[in-house]
């Protein structure tokens, strides 16, 4: 802000007159004041014009940031509009997509795909007597087990409230009990509390 009003200041001075008298004194080097010589008038502008380079310069970075701020910010919001909050896996929403996608991608190129449902029997019962706390551990820990358990190609979803879909690529219905089977097993076996 300064240096650019410093700037027309002494752009618009040196435009009328060679020397006039100085508004600002603490703005110049060396604390020149009163009225300026030709070559005082020079160093002034010089001085002006590098202040002016510099605070452009820190303005270009500042939106550079802004920028990077933005597209972090539109990217998060991306991530949660498809994620499921609590548990970190794929929302419903996702799973429709991707769903579509997959069938069509299998139609089109005659390959399997399986899902895996997932019902947590209990959760009503754990929510009543533990509370509801206790129930969001219980889904955050199924929801862990169903991704270790799962391929990089995989994909896990929260598809309601006490249910997981599994969506497995390129995968015949034998391969696909295999890994619904070890998911069960692990869960079975967690401890929550």
């Amino acid at each position: 802000f300064w240096p650019g009003i410093m700037f027309s200041l002494l752009a618009t001075a040196l435009y009328t007159s060679l020397s006039f008298s100085l508004l600002w004194p603490d703005l110049l080097p060396l604390g020149l004041t009163g009225l300026l010589t030709r070559d005082a008038f020079i160093l002034a502008i010089g001085f002006a014009s590098s202040a002016l380079s510099q605070f452009h310069k820190t303005r270009r970075q500042q939106y550079a940031g802004l920028a990077w701020e933005s597209q972090e910010l539109r990217q998060k919001a991306e991530d949660l509009a498809i994620t499921d909050q609590l548990t970190g896996v794929f929302n419903y929403r996702e799973f429709r997509n991707n769903l579509i996608a997959e069938f069509q991608r299998a139609q089109r190129y005659h390959t399997d795909f399986s899902l895996i449902l997932l019902d947590l029997d209990n959760l009503k019962k754990i929510n009543d007597t533990h509370g509801h706390l206790a129930g969001d551990m219980a889904l955050k820990e199924v929801a862990r087990v169903v991704k270790v358990s799962i391929r990089t190609v995989d994909k896990a979803f929260r598809t309601g409230g006490d249910e997981f879909t599994v969506l497995l690529p390129h995968t015949k219905i034998g391969e696909a009990e295999k890994v619904a089977k070890r998911i069960k097993i692990l869960v079975c076996n967690s401890t929550i509390f």
